[in-house]
């Protein structure tokens, strides 16, 4: 039962559960009708594990098979049933959240019996996969490797900064479309048209998060007054965002200057970092600095020299027209 439980009900593609309170204990709480649903669909799995053989008959429909499997876990107390503690809406909601933060025991009489609209918590941990083994490895490594980023050789420092930046920019560039889209639907229209609308959901896995791909927010307005706010509350957001912009363009500067200064401050972000700061920076970064600061001064050595001829000839140009100036006055 608990290898059935761990491989089929709680493994990667198995009934869909959430961190939660449970008392003063953490665990992973999964609704009932998930269960349900989850054994509709893979009701040969059930049936070929064996595990409901001595409970149910095999010839039993599937929702009888459903009620004693989860009687079954609740009799072994490998699930536990459970109800929320807030039975209200968080303020600033209009319903409750699908997953619990917080949940309580049930008691009495339906402690031992399956409710498909109430929820269930896991009372033992599941059996740790090997990527998490692995991931916890490469995890270390990465430690130890940023760790040793400052003697790192140049290119591996340039690449960290082009891909680091590359993808910073990427989620920003992202967010600014994201929010813009949605910013623009909402003055003409009045219902907001997001994209990936769960992208910025920390309750929710990568994957889930990444569902679904469009969302449209559409307000909710009965009455005339709500109406009146909504088109109110639309117009001061254009009128808001009008002055930002203009704001914006008075402040930013102009292509010349941009691009005047983006080489300094690529320079300056790699001084902070401490890159060799050299035009080639593919190749042996310290090498070519050492060559560019050697022709440096051998082209200031030359000015050096020059300026030294001249004051030589400076020198002699004024003893040679004080000789002239005694010749002249012997001869008066």
């Amino acid at each position: 039962m608990l290898s059935f439980a761990g491989d089929f009900l709680r493994g990667s593609g198995g009934v869909p559960a959430r961190s939660c309170v449970f008392n003063v204990q953490r665990l992973e709480l999964i609704r009932s009708k998930d269960f349900a649903r989850w054994c509709r669909s893979n009701a040969d799995k059930i049936k070929a594990s064996g595990v409901l053989s001595e409970v149910v008959a095999d010839d039993a429909d599937i929702e009888a098979q459903i009620k004693a499997l989860a009687e079954l876990l609740l009799e072994r107390r490998l699930l536990v049933n459970s109800q929320r503690k807030f039975l209200k809406p968080p303020p600033g909601q209009k319903r409750l959240i699908k997953f619990p933060r917080k949940v309580l025991p049930v008691t009495g009489g339906a402690e031992k019996k399956f409710n498909e609209d109430g929820f269930m918590c896991w009372t033992y941990e599941c059996p740790t996969p090997t990527w998490v083994y692995v991931a916890s490895a490469l995890a270390a490594v990465g430690v130890v490797a940023v760790c040793l980023f400052p003697v790192a050789p140049t290119w591996v420092k340039i690449g960290v900064m082009y891909v680091s930046t590359t993808l910073l920019a990427i989620i920003v560039g992202l967010l600014v479309v994201r929010g813009l889209i949605a910013l623009t639907t909402y003055i003409v229209t009045g219902g907001a048209v997001w994209i990936l609308p769960n992208a910025l959901d920390d309750n929710l896995p990568f994957k889930d998060s990444l569902k679904p791909l469009v969302s449209v927010d559409r307000p909710d307005l009965k009455s005339s007054g709500d109406r009146v706010k909504h088109y109110l509350m639309r117009l001061l957001t254009l009128v808001g965002t009008g002055v930002l912009c203009y704001v914006l363009y008075l402040q930013t500067p102009g292509p010349d200057s941009l691009k005047k200064n983006v080489g300094r401050y690529r320079d300056d972000l790699f001084d902070y970092f401490n890159v060799y700061n050299n035009r080639d920076m593919i190749g042996d970064g310290k090498e070519k600095l050492e060559e560019e600061k050697k022709a440096e001064e051998d082209h200031f050595s030359q000015f050096a020299d020059l300026d030294d001829d001249d004051v030589d000839v400076d020198v002699n140009m004024d003893n040679g027209g004080d000789d002239m100036d005694d010749g002249v006055d012997k001869e008066l």
